[in-house]
């Protein structure tokens, strides 16, 4: 089953047809009466001592956006990893790829950054969790400024492994080898 982004549920709510005729005090509560309970639970007591009346529309939208979007990493890892489960049909399977890549970040994402989104999805094993997660918490630093390739996942993979052994040695008990203990008369 493929379910709306909330950003496009979102955008969606707020410029229909009716939504464009009122202002935006009117949008806000429009838009926040939508909302399921739970989700405005979530939103209302996210914002306390505050109340939904103290925010404009485009300060509601982007705190609702905040706390109901699933957060990805900028390079939205899911699109590389998009299966069709034996229950999908076709059709249905097509609307995955199609919101994965809508979700993907194309503009932001150049080819060194595609080698390494590539290189962090073949990371597979169980035993890899660990640097997978720190691997896309440092491709997510990537900026203009501060550029991230693939020879540095490398080397912060090769840094972990090196800590994991640096750990484990440490965690060894030294042994003392004491052939005999004799007391003296």
């Amino acid at each position: 089953m493929v379910l709306p982004s909330i950003n496009d549920t979102i955008d969606t709510r707020t410029h229909s047809a009716a939504g464009n005729q009122l202002d935006k005090q009117a949008q806000t509560r429009l838009l926040l009466r939508k909302l399921d309970q739970k989700s405005h639970t979530k939103y209302v007591n996210y914002i306390l001592p505050k109340t939904t009346k103290d925010f404009n529309f485009k300060t509601t939208v982007d705190k609702l956006k905040q706390i109901l979007s699933f957060q990805t990493t900028v390079f939205s890892y899911n699109c590389l990893t998009t299966r069709k489960h034996d229950n999908d049909d076709f059709i249905t399977y097509a609307g995955i790829v199609n919101r994965n890549c809508k979700d993907f970040k194309f503009t932001e994402l150049g080819p060194e950054q595609f080698r390494c989104l590539i290189f962090i999805s073949g990371l597979q094993a169980t035993k890899d969790f660990e640097i997978r997660a720190r691997l896309l918490r440092k491709l997510e630093t990537h900026s203009a400024e501060n550029p991230v390739t693939l020879h540095d996942l490398v080397n912060e993979c090769q840094r972990v492994m090196t800590l994991k052994m640096d750990t484990a040695l440490v965690e060894k008990p030294t042994q003392s080898t004491v052939n005999k203990i004799e007391r003296k008369k």
